[in-house]
This record gives structure tokens, C-alpha cells and sequence, in this order.
């Protein structure tokens, strides 16, 4: 799970999906993608990851994997102006979405390919402690009026994965 979005009740969730016959690896990525995820609202779809358990909280879909230790987001940010927000403002709003969670803290940005990436650390509490550190990255999307945000959330054993799954949703995104 997400930092920002630990302390908020999931539910499982009967999502939209096209499986495909065999999984795909994207290229250089290692992450095998099983089916695309549609949002409720159809606003935008990405890869589901071989395995991954799909839940929802706060509106927004959570992609787990089998051992928990890595997981991914898409949130959707809603904005007053299409016009397009300079990378300071975006950090600005990944931190205002998602800075609620435990210890979410911002590091490294930069741009990437359509969008910007920011690298964060953080903490995931589970009703039973102790916390465990997170790390991950955000990529932030504008389209139109709304920020599309697409964070990758690893404990520490899977944070070396963390690029691999990146590359491999945004090709699917």
C-alpha cells in the first residue's frame, strides 16, 4: 500500500479488466503485465501487474503484489486551469495529495518522458506495528484540467524495483 493512503479503509474491487493470453514484459522493465485496469470514470487505463491483488481507497484503485512488498497508485487531481503547471507546482500537488500519509516526505525530481518524477521516502503503518520505511516514485501527467498521478510504493526488499515497475506501467499508461 501507499503511505498516503495506509490509514484509509480498502475494499476489494470489481474493476474493469482485458486480460490478455500471455502475460507482457515490458522491454528492460522485468514487470509482467496480465490485463489493462479501466478507472470507473474511464479517464485513463494502465497494466495490471501478473498477480497483483486490486483494492480501492479513497476512490482510487491499489495494485498489490502477492508479498505486499510492492504496490501502485493512480490518483487523479482535478485542476482549476489547463494550463500547463510548471514542475515545482506539480511537486507541489503530489505532496499536497499524498503528504497526508506517514512520513511522506518529497526527494529528487526531475522530467521524464510526458511528465515529471518525483522519488519520495516514507512509512506504511499496519494496524499491527512496528512501521515499515517505503520508498518510491511518483510520475505526474497533466492532461487537460487534471493531474494524473502514478505512484509506485516498495518496502525496503523490493525498492530496487521500483524503477523496472515504473517503466513498465508508464508504457502502459
Amino acid at each position: 500500500m501507499t503511505p498516503a493512503l495506509a490509514t484509509m479503509p480498502t475494499e476489494p474491487v470489481a474493476q474493469v479488466i482485458a486480460q490478455d493470453a500471455a502475460p507482457e514484459t515490458a522491454p528492460e522493465a522485468g514487470l509482467a503485465l496480465s490485463g489493462t485496469y479501466s478507472d470507473d470514470g474511464e479517464r485513463y487505463q494502465i497494466g495490471l501487474a501478473d498477480g497483483y491483488q486490486v483494492t480501492k481507497t479513497a476512490g482510487s484503485p491499489i495494485f498489490t503484489a502477492p508479498d505486499g512488498a510492492l504496490a501502485y497508485s493512480v490518483v487523479v487531481a482535478p485542476l482549476s486551469t489547463d494550463t500547463p503547471l510548471a514542475d515545482i507546482a506539480l511537486v507541489e500537488l503530489i505532496q499536497d495529495t499524498f503528504g497526508r500519509g506517514e512520513g511522506f516526505q518529497t526527494q529528487t525530481f526531475g522530467p521524464v518522458e510526458g511528465g515529471l518524477q518525483v522519488n519520495w521516502t516514507g512509512n506504511f503503518t499496519p494496524a499491527m506495528p512496528p512501521s515499515t520505511p517505503m520508498t518510491g516514485a511518483v510520475v505526474a501527467q497533466q492532461r487537460g484540467t487534471a493531474a494524473y498521478l502514478l505512484m509506485v510504493a516498495a518496502q525496503e526488499q523490493a525498492a530496487d524495483q521500483v524503477p523496472t515497475a515504473l517503466s513498465a506501467l508508464l508504457s502502459s499508461f
